[in-house]
């Protein structure tokens, strides 16, 4: 009937056992049951007894031992011992009083099945059985028989067997249990259409047989219905024991019950589901591998995604790059000192500053430390207008009287002549003027970057004449040179060079 919790397997299908698919309907309340096979030599023949989620404390004698279930939650006991012992009714008998069949020494784990009628026991003890008893083996068969007539007079010597059982082997006498069992619980009989039985018609004569066969090793150790017929199981999975008590037969069996329920068990163990099969756990690892690729390729496609588009900032510092995470195992993270450092460039280099397009040029704030200016031993006077005075330099001078309409200007480049008239003899100074109002002199090696000047380019000779240039934007380069001047007592060699650079600059150089 498939009594146990884990599903039985008749085609290539798993189902739920009997007892676990009544758990599940709510039709009993655990995964227990007590069951005897009945008795048919027994009064007028005691039918079998089987509960389902308690059990019928009418049909056997109880105690308190109980055994622990095996690992795959089958009951498993220890067989001790099993004896038999005569006391006949008439006549004389062999005098048994506990004669071992199987000793204490060959105690031995055996299974409690009733789907086999069987004792499948060890070679040495079905040799006793065979030898006390006058058994038969039929090779045939593979079932001890008996030999004509012997059946009368076993069953007048009145033999009871008892088996001896504990939770494990050789345990102490205060936890075993024993069973008793009649010579009538032996005394059996096949018939057609047994297939042990050959050739063998309805109109065949019966066979008596005891139920008894030689067991290949341990595993086979069995106690089958034979032994059920005068014990009762009491079997409970949720908490993983099981009893075996001495049956009790009455008249009555059938309508004198007293069903005693097993309640169910929080700690009740895995009634052994369907195991997944071989395509179930295949599609899952697929479905996972695919779901992994997924997950594995949107992170790096969102890592990669662009970047939105940030408002200009006014900060000097650059955008950091932005690093993989990748990164971070194969290369490790520099500092925050590391990133925060700044690489300065050489003592002798000059930036190049730039105004941006698009924005409005603005002057340049005032100094408050007076200008620098050109190396020289002698100064322009605007009040003489000679040299030798201590003033303004000469180009600074010659700026003033441009705006006051003093000097005039040879567009044809040619040397230009001074207010009164008179030329202007000597080398030319050649700069490039920025768009100030009022400029100032270029300081020596030092930078000062200023906006284009819409009068540039520009020459200017040492005594105060003008030279402009019609092409806009060029760059000029300016020299100092010696210049005389019929009131400044000879020629006075000017120290020095000075020129523009391309990135609207004054640097200075011989």
């Amino acid at each position: 009937m498939g009594l146990g919790p884990k599903p039985t397997n008749f085609t290539s299908e798993d189902k739920p056992s009997l007892l676990s698919s009544s758990v599940t309907a709510s039709k009993i309340p655990s995964l227990s049951y007590g069951f005897t096979a009945g008795a048919s030599y027994r009064l007028k023949s005691v039918p079998a007894s089987l509960t389902l989620g308690g059990y019928d404390s009418k049909r056997f004698i109880p105690h308190n031992i109980s055994f622990l279930l095996d690992p795959d939650q089958k009951p498993r006991a220890a067989v001790n011992k099993i004896s038999v012992s005569s006391s006949p009714l008439s006549g004389s008998g062999p005098g048994w009083e506990n004669y071992e069949l199987l000793s204490i020494a060959e105690s031995a784990l055996m299974t409690i099945d009733s789907s086999t009628p069987y004792l499948w026991l060890p070679e040495s003890a079905c040799l006793k059985f065979e030898k006390a008893l006058g058994l038969v083996y039929d090779n045939r068969m593979q079932v001890y028989v008996y030999p004509n007539g012997s059946t009368n007079t076993l069953q007048g010597w009145n033999l009871t067997f008892t088996f001896t059982l504990a939770d494990l082997p050789q345990s102490t006498q205060a936890k075993q249990v024993n069973i008793t069992l009649p010579f009538d619980a032996f005394n059996l009989q096949l018939s057609y259409p047994s297939p042990l039985l050959v050739n063998a018609t309805n109109q065949s004569p019966m066979v008596n047989y005891f139920p008894l066969r030689k067991a290949a090793n341990s595993t086979q150790y069995t106690l089958g219905r034979v032994f059920l017929q005068e014990a009762y199981l009491k079997l409970d999975y949720e908490r993983n024991n099981f009893s075996v008590y001495q049956a009790v037969f009455a008249p009555d069996a059938l309508n004198n019950v007293n069903i005693v329920s097993i309640p169910s068990n929080s700690t009740q163990p895995s009634t052994g589901g369907k195991p997944l099969s071989t395509g179930a756990i295949a599609g899952i690892a697929v479905g996972g591998a695919i779901l992994l690729i997924v997950v594995v390729v949107g992170f790096f496609l969102w890592r990669r995604r662009p970047s939105r588009a940030a408002p200009a900032s006014t900060d000097s510092k650059e955008k950091k790059p932005r690093r993989s995470w990748l990164a971070g195992f194969v290369f490790p993270k520099k500092s925050h000192e590391e990133d925060e450092a700044k690489v300065e460039l050489e003592g002798d280099h000059l930036p190049r500053v730039e105004a941006p397009d698009g924005v409005q040029r603005m002057e340049l704030e005032g100094q408050s430390n007076p200008p620098v200016e050109l190396q020289g031993d002698e100064v322009y006077s605007g009040a003489t207008g000679k040299r030798g005075g201590v003033g303004v330099s000469a180009y600074e001078e010659a700026n003033r009287k441009i705006h006051r309409g003093e000097l005039h200007e040879d567009t044809a480049g040619h040397p230009t002549k001074r207010a009164d008239g008179t030329a202007v003899v000597g080398g030319v100074q050649e700069h490039y003027y920025p768009e100030a109002r009022y400029p100032v002199s270029p300081p020596l090696g030092g930078y000062h970057p200023v906006p284009q000047s819409p009068y540039s380019p520009t020459t200017i000779s040492d005594d105060g004449q003008i030279h402009r240039s019609n092409s806009r934007n060029s760059r000029f380069r300016e020299e100092m040179v010696p210049n005389s001047d019929s009131g400044g007592g000879g020629a006075q060699q000017e120290q020095g060079q000075a020129r523009l650079s391309p990135t609207y600059g004054w640097t200075q150089g011989r």
